[in-house]
């Protein structure tokens, strides 16, 4: 391949992964239809906006109360704490809790989890040396500082308009839908350094024909595409671990007995500073230095390692004083929330094999499990000191999310890992003769075929508008005034119910709880409004009895005949079912 054949590729690929990871990026932000939907007019609006901003301030204070207490809590209690308003089944909502959760339509997101972020930056205070989020423990310092300088660079534009008044952006959506999308784009950029990266280092162990095809899977991994979508900081931890796993890799690969570990030490600490979970990498830096002991038989270099390991620590501590200053705080938000809360950092088999089984099904990565059990022989069998430091890096990272983490977002750092790997599978393959090599062209573009046809699939869910809003028009326009209409658990969020007009229904809180469920038929309400993932209702037996269907929105299941499941894309398009009451009962 000539020179200017690769530059082309290069090129041309890297205007697709530009394409695909921009596309969509407005994907479920506020805008005027659907807070008109929920109030109706302007005026309501401004009317209930005062209420609503002391509501959030109780959320976000009894928020802070929980992550201060100094003594330690059991699952339910962190569930029963944290469920809001907690009316009884089949209870009228009181206003409040309808004014609690409207909020969202106004100014949230399809995805809840991102206005955290947006949050943790109104309560830091650089100029003040405060840099405590008050919210959200489990995504670092970094990130949000990083994030931060990001939107105040477009505010100097004057694209943004950034300020603490709640109420001004209830009345302009649009500005703050502005924010939204300026912070996607830069989780956008942060995915598209970690191709690079992946580029980078696949052309360090293999060349660069197969280094492309590696950074080209990965940059249509249909994982990618949802954390690149998201006000997350796993995309920039992606890029800033991979950075320090090259480092390390590249002194491996020189073979010339220098080696500081400080840079990679430096990329880890903010990696870690962005997400506490990478932390594991850390370990890379002792790894490499083994390894290197190992091949070139020279001396292991303790004081090296320690020094390197330190500097990790320090520099995530200087990205997050807090840590430190308020550590018992960190400490329940970051580690006890997810632990006890989500079994997030616990061992166990069976969870592991679930989550597995969901993450492979998911954008149908399973394609890849015969493509890495090549590459790992390909890479072994060269017998080089990165290969072994990045296959060792790789196993131990791939093990830790899967068995320990099971959690999405981390292990969509595993997949720059699982698609160098594959590329030097395919390697193997290609460069055999005869039917190997016919296979391995065939296989290929099959993975890229699916991935192309995956990433078609789900960027057709992030839209701004969709089944929710549309749903939430209907019922305005169908369901006449004063109805009673149930919301499974009695909570309505904008990226689970549809945007309606709520203050102007008598609003139920519908159990979830099957017996409970068939034990009341009489206390059914005269609409029942179901979406995932509470579809499994409408198949109860009284609900079947009780209520018959009159409008239903279908969420894409398939594209060119090919099934996909949708576990990790929260979107508007999703399946949503009204149900009315036909005066039936059990």
């Amino acid at each position: 391949m000539t020179k200017q054949k690769e530059l082309i590729i290069f090129a041309l690929l890297s205007a697709i992964a530009v394409v695909v990871h921009f596309w969509g990026i407005n994907w479920g932000t506020p805008n005027w239809q659907r807070s008109l939907q929920v109030f109706n007019n302007v005026e309501n609006i401004k009317r209930y906006t005062p209420q609503m901003i002391k509501l959030r301030e109780k959320l976000y204070t009894k928020g802070m109360a929980f992550s201060d207490r100094k003594e330690t809590f059991t699952k339910e209690e962190f569930n029963k704490y944290f469920t809001p308003h907690a009316q009884s089944p089949f209870e009228t909502l009181s206003t409040d809790t309808v004014l609690d959760f409207s909020r969202g339509y106004l100014l949230g997101l399809v995805l809840s989890d991102e206005q955290q972020t947006t949050s943790c930056l109104a309560n830091i205070h650089p100029e003040k040396l405060d840099f405590d989020p008050k919210t959200d423990y489990m995504h670092g310092g970094f990130y949000h500082l990083s994030l931060g300088a990001f939107l105040y660079f477009f505010k100097a534009l004057k694209y943004l308009t950034i300020t603490s008044d709640f109420s001004f952006y209830t009345a302009n959506p649009i500005l703050m839908m502005r924010i939204y999308l300026i912070a996607r784009v830069f989780s956008v950029i942060a995915a598209l350094l970690g191709i690079l990266m992946v580029y980078l280092i696949a052309k360090l162990l293999m060349d660069k024909k197969y280094a492309m095809f590696g950074a080209f899977m990965f940059s249509i991994n249909p994982l990618l595409l949802v954390y690149s979508h998201q006000i997350k900081p796993h995309t920039f931890g992606i890029f800033l671990a991979l950075a320090g796993v090259y480092c390390c890799a590249v002194f491996l690969a020189r073979n010339d007995g220098k080696r500081s570990y400080l840079l990679p030490a430096v990329f880890f600490g903010l990696s870690t500073a962005c997400v506490l979970s990478n932390g594991i990498f850390v370990l890379s830096i002792p790894l490499a230095e083994m390894i290197s002991k190992i091949y070139r038989n020279e001396k292991y270099k303790s004081g090296n390692v320690i020094l390197s390991m330190f500097v990790t620590v320090i520099v995530f501590l200087l990205m997050q004083p807090y840590v430190v200053t308020n550590f018992t705080r960190f400490y329940n938000g970051a580690i006890a929330h997810n632990i006890i809360g989500y079994e997030y950092g616990v061992f166990g088999i069976k969870n592991a094999a679930m989550f597995l089984y969901d993450v492979l099904r998911f954008g149908h990565n399973w394609i890849l499990i015969p493509a890495v059990i090549l590459g790992t022989v390909n890479l072994h069998k060269a017998r080089k000191a990165e290969n072994t430091f990045f296959l060792s890096i790789a196993a131990i990272f791939i093990f830790f999310a899967a068995f320990f983490m099971k959690h999405q977002g981390v292990f969509t750092l595993a997949m720059p890992f699982i698609c160098i790997i594959s590329a030097a599978g395919i390697n193997l393959m290609i460069n055999s003769s005869g039917a190997k090599k016919t296979a391995g062209h065939i296989y290929a573009v099959l993975i890229i075929v699916t991935f192309i046809a995956s990433t078609a699939f789900y960027e057709q869910l992030f839209v701004q508008k969709g089944n929710l809003t549309n749903a939430g028009k209907w019922i305005n326009e169908n369901v006449p005034e004063k109805s009673t209409v149930g919301i499974p658990t009695g909570w309505a969020l904008p990226g689970h119910f549809p945007a309606m007009e709520f203050l102007k229904y008598k609003t139920i809180n519908f159990p979830i709880d099957v017996n409970m469920i068939e034990q009341n038929p009489g206390k059914y309400p005269q609409y029942l409004v179901l979406t995932k993932p509470f579809m499994f209702m409408s198949s109860i037996s009284s609900i079947k009895n009780s209520y018959s269907e009159i409008k239903r929105f279908n969420a894409p299941g398939a594209l060119l005949g090919i099934p996909f499941r949708n576990d990790y894309v929260p979107t508007e398009n999703m399946d949503v079912l009204v149900l009315k009451k036909n005066g039936k009962t059990g």
